[in-house]
């Protein structure tokens, strides 16, 4: 069985009117350590600690059997690093990344004082990033003039989060 490390994510559509229900239900779920509202295709980004990838995998089958869940995609966690100390911002987003060279990008990204937390994974992006800013065009901004111009990435995603701080 494959080691995970840190907290997985799974981003999950919910059907239109579940949304609090979905909330409330994953947020008490003792394996859920955030559940976030989003902005974007996905509804919730639902983020966890799951030791092994058959016990994440059991997670979603859970989830997917749910009446509030329209579809979902999991990204295991193989790889994290979080800031020690993260500064408070209004604004935080998820950003999902396409590299050919996950190490640089990763060593890049850590240099970012917006960039809260990383992890590598696998799937169609293969590094999920937290990003905190100010304002909504800084995170606009910094995905634009910084991630963008590191060498090796190819395509991004970002999902703005709608939760207040």
């Amino acid at each position: 069985m494959a080691e995970l490390f840190g907290n997985s994510v799974l981003f999950l559509k919910v059907r239109p009117g579940s949304l609090e229900e979905a909330t409330r239900e994953l947020r008490e779920n003792r394996e859920v350590s955030d559940v976030q509202r989003l902005l974007g295709p996905w509804d919730l980004i639902v983020s966890g600690t799951f030791s092994d990838y058959e016990s994440l995998r059991k997670f979603a089958e859970t989830v997917d059997s749910k009446p509030y869940c329209e579809r979902y995609t999991v990204y295991p966690n193989f790889k994290e690093w979080t800031r020690e100390t993260p500064p408070e911002t209004p604004t935080t987003g998820w950003a999902m990344i396409r590299t050919s060279n996950v190490d640089h990008l990763l060593d890049e990204l850590q240099k970012a004082e917006e960039v809260h937390w990383l992890m590598s994974t696998s799937g169609e992006y293969n590094v999920i990033a937290r990003i905190g800013t100010d304002k909504l065009s800084e995170l606009a901004n910094f995905l634009i003039t910084k991630v963008h111009k590191v060498p090796g990435v190819k395509s991004t995603e970002t999902l703005p989060s709608t939760e207040e701080k």
